[in-house]
């Protein structure tokens, strides 16, 4: 359900604004609970598109005057919206990334493993699958994850438009989710990437017949594309950011060397300080 905020008088801001700041608002409401009777709105004062502040009202057309309070509303309503868009931005890359292609690549690497003779190659085999069908999963679970993310966000914007604290932890824990996904994803990709190597020695000195030349042909053109020094530092990068903290350096030696909570933890400290520094102390209140 769209808010109608013209119906607000911009004059209940004025004495909050500073000079050249217009008014913007979140296009959805906030409570606490579904069931609550108050509906809290926030204002963003705005100069020249940047946002400066902002002023929580309710939709009795009162501006907050509990400052506690107006925080609270208003840290809800920012990480609601973060979680909105860091989700919708990452998920959207990684469902646009081609994955089909890994299938028969999987194929091809598991009868070619079964008649390895050396228990390490035979490994190597197994590691460069199990990588295939990491990347194959969390292809499968971004959309997972985008699908819950727009039921709740279609309930907000074509029903109520408004959200609680239920659904503002609810869509923030999809999101942790994802990136938790998507780092193990990373790491695992990490671990096994020497292991390429190993499995295009083991193809090329191998003989096929040649009713298997064109598999063949692109099991090994798809493996070279995959393994090549920019996609190892690509990689690399990626972790990289992934592993920074809120002042922007990286907290591992090695990358890919943190466990699934050192992670979340990192997470979710990088976005408390956020919210201190660049949410919470807007308000106007």
């Amino acid at each position: 359900m769209k808010v109608d905020f013209s119906k607000f008088d911009k004059r209940l801001f004025e004495k909050y604004m500073h000079r050249n700041e217009t008014v913007d608002f979140y296009h959805y409401g906030y409570k606490f609970h579904h069931d609550d009777s108050t509906i809290y709105y926030l204002a963003l004062l705005k100069e020249k598109k940047v946002t400066q502040g902002g002023l929580v009202f309710t939709h009795n057309s009162e501006v907050v005057q509990d400052r506690e309070l107006a925080i609270e509303v208003a840290k809800d309503m920012l990480l609601y919206n973060k979680a909105i868009l860091d989700g919708n931005d990452a998920i959207t890359d990684m469902k646009s990334r081609p994955y089909q292609k890994l299938k028969p690549l999987i194929t091809s690497l598991q009868w070619i493993r079964e008649e390895a003779t050396d228990i390490d190659v035979k490994q190597s085999f197994s590691n460069v699958i199990h990588a295939f069908e990491k990347i194959i999963e969390s292809r499968d679970f971004a959309n997972s994850i985008y699908d819950e993310m727009k039921v709740i966000d279609d309930h907000v914007n074509k029903k109520t438009g408004f959200v609680t604290n239920e659904m503002v932890n609810e869509m923030r824990s999809l999101v942790l989710k994802f990136n938790q996904k998507m780092y193990d994803e990373a790491k695992t990709q990490l671990q096994f990437w020497d292991d390429h190597e190993v499995v295009l020695r083991e193809i090329d000195k191998r003989k096929f017949p040649m009713s298997k030349w064109l598999e063949i042909r692109n099991l090994k053109k798809q493996l070279a594309l995959k393994h090549t020094g920019r996609g190892k530092q690509m990689l690399l990068e990626s972790l990289e950011v992934m592993e920074k903290n809120y002042d922007n350096n990286v907290i591992t030696e090695t990358r890919g060397t943190l466990t699934l909570e050192e992670y979340t933890a990192l997470i979710q400290e990088n976005e408390r300080l956020d919210m201190e520094e660049n949410g919470i102390t807007k308000v106007r209140n």
